[in-house]
């Protein structure tokens, strides 16, 4: 079955742009090699670790789109181990409707006789419709709360209205 896999990589901080560049080519030759057709490709920044890896505390992010069969994690993942440039990587099947290459720095389609270097149906967003997703979720999400809040209010009103005596219940 062919899915669709998110492929992300950190390499070593040492390793100038061009190098990266070339990392970035091997990875996606060696995902087409084996059967996989390679979406987009690209570094995607260059950014701090979380933690110390090997010595080395910032690295080069790299992202890659692939859709391939199930044995392509196991190719890339021994791509990793291989190349001593790379400090980390991961491999994730993703929605293809979610396959989002904006994060990219510079998307590198494979075939340039196809412009649209993702398939047809998927998904991808630009940082303002990103941004319009999140500012109509968060819209919703205040309204759910405004509704909440009120019926809470409207609860604790009742629970401390005080009672109404009545003749009835002087007797």
């Amino acid at each position: 079955m062919i899915r669709t896999y998110e492929v992300l990589y950190i390499v070593k901080p040492t390793i100038v742009d061009e190098e990266v560049g070339e990392i970035i080519d091997a990875l996606a030759n060696v995902a087409a090699e084996n059967g996989g057709k390679v979406l987009a490709k690209g570094k995607w920044d260059r950014r701090k670790l979380a933690y110390e890896i090997n010595g080395y505390k910032d690295g080069a992010y790299c992202l890659m789109y692939v859709e391939a069969e199930g044995n392509m994690p196991a190719v890339l993942y021994r791509e990793f181990r291989i190349n001593d440039d790379i400090l980390r990587g991961i491999v994730t099947v993703v929605d293809t409707r979610f396959v989002d290459a904006s994060k990219i720095e510079t998307p590198k389609p494979v075939d340039d006789k196809d412009s649209s270097n993702i398939k047809p149906g998927a998904v991808t967003l630009s940082e303002a419709e990103r941004d319009g997703i999140k500012a109509g979720e968060l819209l919703a999400a205040e309204k759910k709360i405004e509704k909440t809040v009120e019926a809470a209010e409207d609860t604790v009103a009742e629970d401390n209205a005080e009672p109404v005596e009545t003749k009835d219940s002087e007797e």
